[in-house]
């Protein structure tokens, strides 16, 4: 499970047989001033039996390696400004910078080739990397003003939630 609270970055797990519950913090990802939300948000098991992490700062989505018990950041680009009709957009003060939490990550899946697929919430986006090479892509989703939830089919389709909109979305691949 994710820990995200009291500005600390971390991940508890539960050992069935034992019930020992272990907790993993990263350090280097400690926000600063509270209230904070740069924590890990959604946790997705990766092909490889590792943890990939929504959330994070911004820019960023986090891996978790069970065997070694290290973190590490992906960076994604980040949109230069709100989108239009986004609720970003709609709570932006004219002339202020983009808040932190806008840009930070929701959900996070990955497909059957290894590209990661999550949201932007506030800003009605869904982002893609490909942790191999670095290359992120940015998809703006007409009529979407926040988006939450991800999933990617058998055929590598991926479905959004078009959370304030009330709709369900698909990227057909």
């Amino acid at each position: 499970v994710t820990l995200p609270s009291g500005g600390d970055s971390k991940l508890a797990s539960v050992d069935p047989a034992t019930g020992k519950v272990t907790e993993y913090k990263w350090s280097e990802k400690t926000c600063p001033r509270l209230p904070c939300r740069s924590g890990p948000h959604t946790i997705a098991l990766s092909k490889e039996g590792n943890l990939w992490l929504s959330g994070g700062s911004s820019g960023e989505v986090w891996s978790f390696d069970v065997e070694t018990e290290k973190f590490a950041a992906h960076k994604f680009t980040l949109p230069a400004e709100f989108p239009m009709g986004s609720m970003a957009r709609w709570r932006a003060t004219p002339g202020e910078p983009m808040p932190a939490v806008s840009r930070e990550s929701y959900d996070i899946k990955q497909d059957s080739k290894g590209k990661l697929w999550f949201t932007l919430y506030d800003m009605g986006i869904l982002m893609s990397l490909d942790p191999k090479t670095g290359v992120s892509k940015q998809y703006d989703l007409p009529e979407t003003p926040s988006v939450k939830g991800v999933a990617v089919d058998a055929q590598d389709n991926v479905w959004f939630t078009n959370y304030d909109g009330h709709k369900l979305g698909k990227r057909d691949a």
